[in-house]
């Protein structure tokens, strides 16, 4: 079983980071705009990415789009 205190890493860098550069999108709005793109670029979807590479294409993410 993975960690479970993984979970606040996770949530604190998306907290940061929608904070940062998208503050004014709904937490749904942040979140499909970065499954669409996802999909769009990588062919699939990010059901089975691990959580530490889900950080790294979470910042490319914004990245590519802010």
């Amino acid at each position: 079983m993975r960690d479970p205190k993984r979970l606040q890493t996770l949530y604190h860098f998306l907290e940061g980071q929608h904070e940062m550069n998208v503050p004014d999108w709904r937490m749904g709005q942040f979140m499909v705009n970065f499954m669409s793109w996802y999909v769009r670029k990588y062919g699939c979807d990010p059901y089975y990415l691990p959580d530490t590479k889900f950080l790294e294409v979470v910042d490319d993410f914004l990245k590519e789009n802010m």
